[in-house]
């Protein structure tokens, strides 16, 4: 039976994702603040992602066979789950959005207004990632979502957790 961790996994797409992984026989874990409970039968892990030390020391030593993380919003969530999930997974998967291609974040001038950015332009192997921006400010997020998810693409790329 693989096991699976969903971080989030409790709110629109994640809990369709986690009743699905339970219907197809997954031993699922998901881990979220502990704001919404988790159906019967799934474990759950109580505790803010955004803290490293609480993470890990809530993971024991838990490894799943794939991690798919539904809310990494910055490259700093995604550097805490690089490092906090390296050892522990065979594969980390992180859910991204449309956003990303955004032309009024994503956009160099040689894009034409309103088209949508190619993908080679947005190319996480070679995007910036600046984990000192102030990602921990609630004021600073929503102004900064795609490219927020833009930089946690980046880090993915070249840092991704694995066993």
């Amino acid at each position: 039976m693989p096991k699976i961790c969903v971080i989030g996994g409790s709110r629109y797409v994640g809990k369709l994702l986690v009743k699905r992984l339970q219907t197809a026989d997954h031993q699922v874990t998901v881990i979220n603040r502990g704001s919404t409970r988790t159906p019967a039968g799934i474990a759950h892990l109580a505790v803010d992602r955004n803290d490293e030390a609480a993470l890990t020391a809530a993971l024991g030593s838990a490894t799943f066979d794939v991690v798919i993380d539904q809310i990494c919003y910055t490259p700093v969530q995604a550097a805490i789950a690089a490092r906090t999930f390296s050892g522990r997974t065979r594969r980390y998967v992180v859910t991204s959005t449309i956003e990303v291609y955004d032309p009024a974040t994503a956009a160099p001038a040689t894009v034409p207004h309103g088209t949508p950015v190619p993908e080679e332009i947005v190319d996480p192997a070679t995007w910036l990632v600046a984990t000192d921006l102030p990602w921990h400010d609630a004021a600073y997020l929503p102004t900064h979502y795609a490219e927020g998810k833009r930089q946690a693409e980046a880090l993915d790329a070249t840092a991704a957790p694995t066993a």
